[in-house]
C-alpha cells in the first residue's frame, strides 16, 4: 500500500510551540546579574593571577563563569534557559577575556557533559525540584575548581547540539574562591577560602579600578593568613571582637589587607590611587562607618591616609625602578 506524502505530513507530529516571549524586566535583570558575575569574575581574574608570585598557595583559573538551571526557581528556568541557553547541563554563561578558558575557545552557551571522561553532574540530584538548589551547583563548582587546580582539564561539550572536545590549561593564580553575594548591603568579606562581593558594594564602586581594591582587601586576608591567625590567637569572634586585645589584632589584619590589596591592584594593572578614592567616598557616603563601626577596622581619616601613603609608595618605586614588593608577609 502506498503512501502519499500528504497522508506522511497527516501523520507528522505539529511542529514545536516557539518560546513563549521573556517578560523585558525580567530578562533586563537577569541579564544585569549576568554582567556582574562576569565583572567580578574578570577583575578576580586579573587580580589572582597578577599576585601569583606572592601567594603561599595556588591553584589554576579557567576564567570561565558556569551556571546550573538548578540554581534557579522552576518559575525562571524557561527564561534563563532562553536568555543564557541553560539546559539540563552546566553551561557556561560567560568567558572572562583573555583568560585560559578564551584561549581555549569555550564559548558562551557551551554546555558541559564531560569533565576528564566522567560526568560533570554524575551521582548529583538532577534538575528536578521547584525551589533553586544550591547545593547541586556548589558540588558542580567544586568538582570544576579541583579539577582545574589539579592541571589541565579536558571537557566535552555541546555547542548547538554538536559535540565538542577542548583541553584547558588553567591559569596559575592565588588560591580563593571569588563570589557575588547577591545582598544590597555595602559589604565584603573573607573567610579564609572564599571571598564574597556584595551587589551593594559592586554598585557603589565607580569602575573597576575601585572594584578592585574591594575584592584585592578580601583577597589579601585570604592570602595572608589572617583567619588562621586569628584562629590561632584565639580572637573572639562575638558581639566584642572589637575591644582591647581582639580589636587590635583585627584592626592590624585590617590594615594589612589595606596595603597588599593595594600592591595587588598595582600588579594586575589596576590605578592604586583608587583605592582611597573609594574609600574616601565610602566614607562621606556612611560617616558613621556602617557594618565597619564595631571597633575591628581603623578609622576612616587614618585608613584613607594609609591607602594614599601605600599608593605613593608604589608610584616611588616605579619610578625608581624598584621591583613592586610590599612590606607584610603573610601572618605565620
Amino acid at each position: 500500500m502506498a503512501i502519499t506524502a500528504g497522508a506522511l505530513a497527516a501523520a507528522a507530529p505539529p511542529p514545536p510551540m516557539p518560546p513563549m516571549p521573556v517578560d523585558p524586566e525580567l530578562a533586563a535583570s537577569l541579564q544585569a546579574l549576568a554582567a556582574k558575575d562576569l565583572r567580578v569574575a574578570t577583575v578576580a581574574y586579573r587580580l589572582q593571577t597578577g599576585g601569583r608570585a606572592h601567594c603561599p598557595r595556588h591553584t589554576r583559573l579557567s576564567g570561565l563563569v558556569v551556571q546550573d538551571a538548578s540554581q534557579y526557581r522552576a518559575d525562571l528556568r524557561p527564561a534563563v534557559a532562553q536568555l543564557f541557553g541553560l539546559t539540563d547541563l552546566p553551561t557556561v554563561t560567560a568567558v572572562v577575556p583573555d583568560s585560559a578558558g578564551a584561549g581555549a575557545g569555550i564559548q558562551v552557551g557551551d554546555g558541559i557533559l564531560l569533565m576528564n571522561g566522567q560526568r560533570l553532574a554524575d551521582e548529583l540530584p538532577g534538575v528536578t525540584k521547584r525551589s533553586a538548589d544550591g547545593s547541586r551547583f556548589s558540588a558542580l563548582l567544586d568538582r570544576l575548581d579541583t579539577a582545574f587546580a589539579a592541571g589541565p582539564v579536558t571537557l566535552e561539550l555541546r555547542r548547538d547540539g554538536q559535540p565538542l572536545t577542548v583541553t584547558v590549561n588553567g591559569a596559575d593564580a592565588c588560591r580563593s574562591a571569588v563570589q557575588l553575594d547577591l545582598s544590597g548591603a555595602r559589604n565584603a568579606s573573607a573567610d579564609g577560602r572564599i571571598v564574597s562581593v556584595s551587589q551593594g558594594v559592586l554598585d557603589f564602586t565607580r569602575d573597576d579600578d575601585e572594584l578592585a581594591f574591594v575584592i584585592g582587601h578580601e583577597l589579601s586576608h585570604n592570602i595572608l593568613g589572617h583567619r588562621d591567625f586569628l584562629d590561632t590567637a584565639h580572637v573572639s569572634d562575638g558581639v566584642l571582637r572589637g575591644i582591647g586585645r581582639n580589636g587590635a589584632r583585627i584592626r592590624d589584619t585590617e590594615r594589612q589587607a589595606d596595603y597588599f590589596g593595594v600592591y595587588l591592584t598595582a600588579w594586575a594593572g589596576y590605578d592604586p590611587h583608587a583605592a582611597a578614592r573609594f574609600w574616601k567616598r565610602m566614607a562621606h557616603a556612611d560617616p558613621l562607618g556602617g557594618l565597619f563601626s564595631d571597633g575591628t577596622h581603623p578609622g576612616n581619616g587614618a585608613r584613607v591616609r594609609d591607602l594614599e601613603r601605600a599608593a605613593d609608595e608604589i608610584d616611588a618605586k616605579r619610578a625608581a625602578g624598584q621591583p613592586l614588593d610590599p612590606h607584610y608577609q603573610r601572618k605565620r
